[in-house]
C-alpha cells in the first residue's frame, strides 16, 4: 500500500466505477451498493459515499476484474487522489442589468467621452431624449438631434453637385457638423429603431467608421442612439444585426428617487412631487396590452405638472378629465382625491408658529398634503421649525419631509435645525 494510500481516510478509489457517484442535484443516480430503503447520495457539503471494501474486493479492483461491478461496467483506471471531488451544479445567475437615470447618465458620458456609439433601450415616456441632454451639457457638447425616422436613405450622404474638374461631390446635410470643426459635439439618432430598415443600413459606415462617402465626423464628434423596444408596441423595426453589434446596448430604468431628485430642480408642482413620494408605482404604469391611451411616466407627469401651475380655478370635474387624459384613469382618480385633502387643509403658517402643538391629521393623504405645503415654503428660516414637527411624525413620514425640502435647496443641510436633525438620526 502506497503512502497516500496509507494517509486516506478511507479506501482509495481505483477505477470509475469506484468513485462516489455526482451530488443528487447534478445526476440523480444511486452509489454501487444502492438498494430501495437505504440512504440516498449524500448532498453537496456531506462526506461522499464510498463503499466499504473487504481485502478481497480491493485486490480485485487492483488487478481489474469485473468482480463486485455489475455486468458490462468495465474498469477505468484513473489518478489516485487522497480526496473524492463531487459534482455540483452552479447556481442560476439572475441579474438586472438595467439603469436608473442617474447611472444611464454616468454611463453615457463615459462613452461620449471614448467616443464609443451606445444604444439607449426604454419605454415611451422614460426621459431618454433628457438624458442624452443632460450628458451633452455635463461633457459640454453641442447637441444634435437627428430625426432617423424622418430620413431617407440618401439623406444621409447630402446633394451631388460639379466641381471645377467636372467631377462630382457630394454636399452633406446640415443637420452634421462640418468635418472642419473643432468644437465637440453629441449627435443623437432619436428613434432609431422606428427608421425603416433601408435607413439603419444606410448608417453602418456613419456608426462604425465615423463616415458617409466623403463626409467624416470631426474629431471632437460622438455618436448616441435612443428608441423604444419591440415590445412597446411602437413604431419599431428590428434592428439589423450588423448595425446592432456596433452599439454598446444600455436600457433604462424609471426610478422614482431619482425622478424627485431632478423634480425638485427643475420645478415640477409641490403637489405631484409629494403624490409620487407617497405613490412611487404610480410614477411609470405602463402595460403594452392595455387600449388605454393614456399611461402615468415621467413625461405625463411633467404635464401635469404644467396642468397643476395653470388651472386657474378650473372646475375640478374639468381638472379630473385633463388628468385622466394626461396620465390615465386609475392615477387621475387617485391624485385628484389627493389634491382635494391638499386644497383643504389649514394654512401651513399654522404649523410654522406652532410645531410643537400643531395637530397632526390623523389621515394619510392629508398629512402627506400638509407635508407639501411645509416643503413648498421651506427656507434657512423655516427649516427650523419644519425639522421640529417632522420630528413629531412617523419616522419615514418625517424624514420623507425633511429629506424633500433638502432636495429643493442644498444648502438647508448646512443649518443648525438639519445637522441636530441628521446627528440624531445616525445615533
Amino acid at each position: 500500500m502506497s503512502p497516500v494510500e496509507a494517509a486516506a481516510p478511507w479506501p482509495i478509489p481505483r477505477t470509475a466505477y469506484d468513485i462516489a457517484p455526482p451530488c443528487a442535484a447534478a445526476i440523480h443516480m444511486s452509489p454501487p451498493h444502492h438498494k430501495p430503503g437505504q440512504a440516498s447520495p449524500p448532498h453537496p457539503g456531506q462526506r461522499p459515499f464510498v463503499p466499504r471494501r473487504d481485502e478481497k474486493s480491493e485486490r480485485s479492483g487492483r488487478e481489474g476484474t469485473a468482480e463486485g461491478r455489475p455486468e458490462g461496467v468495465r474498469a477505468a483506471p484513473i489518478p489516485c487522489r487522497k480526496e473524492v471531488l463531487l459534482m455540483t451544479v452552479p447556481e442560476k445567475i439572475s441579474a438586472d442589468y438595467t439603469l436608473r437615470p442617474s447611472e444611464l447618465a454616468k454611463v453615457l458620458a463615459l462613452l461620449v467621452e471614448a467616443r464609443q456609439p451606445a444604444m439607449v433601450w426604454g419605454p415611451p415616456g422614460a426621459a431618454k431624449s433628457q438624458i442624452a441632454q443632460q450628458v451633452a451639457a455635463a461633457t459640454n457638447r453641442q447637441y444634435v438631434d437627428v430625426r432617423a425616422l424622418l430620413l431617407d436613405p440618401v439623406d444621409l450622404r447630402g446633394i451631388p453637385w460639379r466641381d471645377g474638374a467636372d467631377r462630382t461631390r457630394w454636399a452633406p446635410p446640415a443637420f452634421l457638423p462640418p468635418s472642419d470643426d473643432l468644437r465637440r459635439w453629441l449627435i443623437n439618432l432619436e428613434e432609431l429603431p422606428s427608421a425603416v430598415a433601408m435607413v439603419q443600413a444606410a448608417l453602418y459606415q456613419l456608426v462604425l467608421e465615423r463616415q458617409v462617402g466623403e463626409y467624416e465626423l470631426p474629431e471632437g464628434a460622438s455618436l448616441i442612439a435612443c428608441g423604444n423596444r419591440e415590445t412597446d408596441r411602437g413604431v419599431v423595426h428590428r434592428m439589423p444585426t450588423p448595425l446592432a453589434s456596433r452599439f454598446v446596448h444600455l436600457e433604462i430604468r424609471v426610478d422614482a428617487e431619482d425622478w424627485l431628485n431632478w423634480g425638485a430642480a427643475n420645478g415640477i408642482a409641490p403637489e405631484v412631487l409629494f403624490f409620487i413620494t407617497y405613490e412611487p408605482d404610480l410614477l411609470h404604469r405602463f402595460d403594452p396590452q392595455s387600449s388605454e391611451r393614456a399611461f402615468p411616466c415621467p413625461r405625463t407627469w411633467e404635464f401635469v405638472s404644467n396642468i397643476v401651475k395653470h388651472r386657474n380655478g378650473l372646475d375640478p370635474s374639468a381638472e379630473r378629465a385633463l388628468f385622466r387624459g394626461t396620465v390615465g384613469e386609475a392615477a387621475a382618480v387617485e391624485f385628484s382625491a389627493f389634491l382635494k385633502v391638499w386644497r383643504e387643509l389649514p394654512h401651513p403658517r399654522a404649523v410654522l408658529n406652532d410645531p410643537e402643538n400643531a395637530d397632526i391629521p390623523k389621515n394619510a393623504s392629508a398629512l402627506m398634503a400638509l407635508c407639501g405645503s411645509l416643503y413648498r415654503l421651506a427656507t434657512d428660516v423655516t427649516i427650523g421649525p419644519i425639522v421640529t414637527f417632522a420630528q413629531r411624525l412617523r419616522r419615514e413620514v418625517g424624514e420623507s419631509l425633511v429629506g424633500a425640502c433638502v432636495r429643493r435647496d442644498s444648502a438647508l443641510q448646512r443649518s443648525p435645525a438639519f445637522i441636530r436633525w441628521a446627528a440624531a438620526r445616525t445615533q
